[in-house]
């Protein structure tokens, strides 16, 4: 089937978003020792950069605002076009929940230490005016109570569970919620087969990292219970293996190549480097599944992909900036 005009206008409009994004190329140009203006400088050609150039922004905390506003218009897109179809904008809405799960993790953990906790000004809580309320949220009743007024009753149902998880950088209950609801709303939608297999490989993803993680941390048989269920290709059976192999044997227990070829590239570096690697395969692996695809959620779920592997990269390069760091150092940890 030929896709219709909305679906056709929908995709140039978000492939010519695309083409302005920051490439590797763009990324080539930039001295080794260049400073926060010659960054801006390099990228000018790009939306980011054009933006950038504009910007005003000073410190660490204003950096960050101004990349998560820059990241939240984008997301945004979506919902304010007119002629995109209700597809995209579905898969969107449940898209953008992951930064509401990271603001509920903060927020459990603030409660927990008596303490404020920082917000990601992204996601359903934002856009429904509430994410300042939830920051203020004193218990777990109240958080509830918050999510479930921003129609987030998936989280809400799961709170109590999570509120009891161990101690470990992930609270599983949740996660599982955002991958069960991610998936399901995928199978329902044009493109759904690939879309909904594109969703699985993010939990693997997820699950790999948490893998990953634990064994270069030596977190004990206690990360057993890390696992997001249900898993995908790679199974709870193949987590718990992998897990009790160690650093050097863990991408022996693991059967899928693509996973295997991950697991040997984070074994062979330092554990700090994990996340950048389980990254760095994550967007190439959904880059082939997703970037070629014309079914609106399918453009839609690769644009929301790439877009936040971008803003990812340009606090990576502004960060080296402030820093005083070799741009060399940071070329080598980005998603392009």
């Amino acid at each position: 089937m030929m896709p219709g005009p909305r679906a056709a206008f929908m995709t140039s409009l978000l492939q010519s978003r695309a083409a302005k994004n920051v490439t590797a190329d763009a990324v080539a140009r930039i001295p080794a020792g260049a400073d926060g203006s010659e960054l801006r400088e390099n990228l000018r050609g790009t939306d980011i950069g054009r933006r950038l150039g504009e910007s005003t922004f000073q410190g660490r905390q204003e950096r960050d605002g101004f990349l998560w506003e820059y990241l939240d218009a984008q997301f945004s897109l979506l919902e304010e076009s007119p002629f995109v179809p209700s597809g995209a904008v579905e898969f969107g809405r449940v898209y953008v929940r992951k930064f509401d799960l990271v603001n509920i993790k903060s927020r459990l953990r603030g409660i927990a230490a008596g303490q404020a906790s920082p917000m990601i000004p992204v996601g359903i809580l934002r856009r429904r005016g509430l994410l300042d309320d939830f920051a203020e949220a004193d218990s777990v009743e109240d958080m509830g109570e918050i999510l479930r007024l921003a129609g987030l009753s998936e989280f809400a149902a799961e709170l109590p569970a999570a509120e009891g998880a161990p101690g470990m950088p992930e609270t599983t209950p949740l996660d599982a919620a955002f991958h069960h609801v991610l998936a399901a709303t995928a199978r329902g939608l044009a493109g759904g087969t690939v879309l909904a297999h594109s969703c699985g490989v993010m939990l693997d993803y997820a699950n790999l990292s948490l893998l990953l993680r634990a064994v270069a941390g030596e977190w004990g048989a206690a990360a057993e219970k890390q696992f997001i269920p249900p898993g995908y290709l790679l199974s709870e059976q193949d987590f718990k293996e992998a897990l009790s192999a160690g650093a050097k044997d863990v991408a022996k227990r693991i059967e899928y190549p693509a996973y295997r070829s991950l697991a040997e590239e984070a074994a062979a570096g330092p554990p700090a480097a994990v996340d950048e690697v389980v990254a760095r395969h994550r967007f190439e692996h959904l880059r082939g599944l997703l970037a070629a695809q014309v079914a609106p959620p399918c453009v839609a779920a690769w644009f929301l992909v790439s877009k936040e592997a971008e803003v990812r990269n340009i606090r990576l390069l502004l960060k080296a900036a402030e820093d005083g760091l070799s741009f060399e150092t940071a070329r080598r940890c980005l998603v392009l």
